[in-house]
């Protein structure tokens, strides 16, 4: 983050607290970042609430699929209705990155049961265009924060890969009250949780979202007006790819039936030989 962005810190941190927190992770997610983030997860409010985990995998493949993103939903969407025991029928702050932001999207879209405070998306692959403006109004979604990096090179490919997502984590959320954008001109994808860095945006920008009444959340964007976006022509959205994958496992399929017919053949051979 660059010199100036610690205006948010200049403003009081109000009373605003949560009565738990859910930590989203993306594709692959692992080691010292995640623990880093879920270090920070756990002293946002300055207080002792409860911070739970949901991992969406570790296999980037299972995110090209339908029915793959359909299960990850489902599973997001149930573990949103299991809240811990001491803060049964209260919604939670998020915290999702990468694949773990399109999750959270597709679960509030696909569930309208489903209510949550504040979102803090971070490398977000959810469309630009995604009506987080109907979840706000409607009283399911509390405020959105959209943090994301300017060299980010996964979530512009993301749309090519990956069924109905988009790059909101590199070109910003199309405007609308309650949704904040801040941009990272130097940020790629994970330099978000690379020490000393998410020390930074933990106490200048992150803390202070989650905290801060919302009349005052808006002055924590640096990005009025993001680039119009076009989604990429249909055969280039993620179909392309994924066909290429099945074919590629159809000729594995066709290659290996082949290779036992030939072994089976020259079994038999060997064996009339000797007989």
């Amino acid at each position: 983050m660059t010199a100036g962005d610690g205006a948010a810190s200049d403003v009081e941190v109000s009373a605003r607290a949560a009565r738990w927190m859910l930590v989203v992770t993306g594709i692959g997610m692992r080691g010292a970042r995640e623990e880093a983030l879920l270090r920070r997860a756990t002293a946002f409010f300055g207080t002792a609430i409860p911070v739970e985990q949901h991992r969406y995998g570790v296999f980037r493949s299972g995110a090209i699929f339908r029915w793959c993103q359909r299960i990850a939903t489902r599973r997001l969407a149930g573990r949103l209705r299991l809240p811990p025991d001491s803060s049964a029928g209260t919604p939670p702050d998020i915290v999702a990155h990468s694949f773990g932001a399109w999750l959270v999207g597709e679960a509030l879209r696909q569930n309208p049961d489903l209510r949550v405070g504040r979102l803090i998306l971070i490398g977000s692959v959810l469309p630009p265009d995604f009506d987080w403006g109907s979840l706000i109004r409607q009283g399911r979604v509390e405020a959105v924060l959209n943090h994301y990096g300017l060299r980010d090179r996964w979530v512009w490919a993301s749309e090519y890969f990956i069924p109905s997502s988009g790059p909101s984590g590199l070109r910003g959320c199309a405007p609308c009250a309650g949704v904040v954008n801040r941009a990272e001109a130097a940020f790629r994808h994970t330099t978000f949780f690379d020490e000393p860095t998410i020390d930074t945006v933990y106490r200048e920008l992150w803390q202070p979202f989650l905290t801060l009444p919302q009349a005052a959340l808006d002055k924590l964007g640096n990005v009025s007006a993001p680039p119009q976006w076009k989604p990429a022509p249909w055969l280039l959205k993620a179909n392309l790819p994924r066909a290429a994958f099945v074919l590629a496992g159809l000729a594995g399929g066709v290659a290996l039936v082949l290779g036992v017919a030939w072994v089976l053949r020259w079994l038999v051979g060997v064996l009339w030989l000797s007989s």
